[in-house]
């Protein structure tokens, strides 16, 4: 276990001496995220729209498209237009508009522990709609995980960790 722990500080591995890139959405068919107490996020396939190819990213019982371009991830959830979701070359306090919720790059130094484990250098997404109350969230992407945390307040279960996920057909297990 001590092996693990320097393998997290250094940034270089993750569990199960899983490499560590830089990209903080890898977005790959077959990639899933499984928080605890949630079902499974998983890249179910790719689609063509308007010319574009997404990743078909389902969890419950809907699909939301996802590509990057340029370091950002643009997203399209049923009838809307695309819209940048999360923004990688944004500058910590940057704000933008997703749908009806500004998103706010909180942080990009940020550490998430999971069972002992320190995963460093955290994106933190912070999401609100201004005229509501109790809606916003939190997203953490860890780099080379993807989704690692989010943070709901009103939620049954308000912080849900990851608590296993397949990237680029390697196997996260925390």
């Amino acid at each position: 276990m001590v092996g693990l722990s320097i393998f997290l500080q250094s940034c270089k591995k993750a569990p199960n001496n899983f490499l560590l890139t830089d990209d903080y959405l890898p977005l790959e068919v077959g990639n899933y995220w499984q928080l605890d107490f949630t079902e499974k996020e998983e890249i179910i396939g790719t689609k063509t729209i308007n010319g574009k190819d997404y990743f078909m990213l389902k969890y419950q019982n809907d699909t939301s498209y996802y590509r990057e371009d340029n370091n950002k991830i643009f997203t399209k959830e049923n009838e809307t237009d695309e819209a940048i979701k999360f923004d990688f070359l944004a500058k910590v306090h940057d704000t933008w508009k997703y749908g009806l919720y500004n998103v706010t790059l909180v942080s990009k130094t940020d550490s998430i522990i999971i069972n002992n484990q320190k995963v460093y250098n955290c994106y933190h997404f912070y999401f609100d709609v201004p005229v509501m109350v109790d809606e916003e969230h939190s997203i953490w992407l860890a780099p080379g995980i993807g989704f690692i945390q989010e943070e709901c307040g009103e939620c049954l279960h308000q912080i849900r960790k990851l608590d296993k996920a397949k990237i680029g057909g390697q196997d996260i297990v925390f």
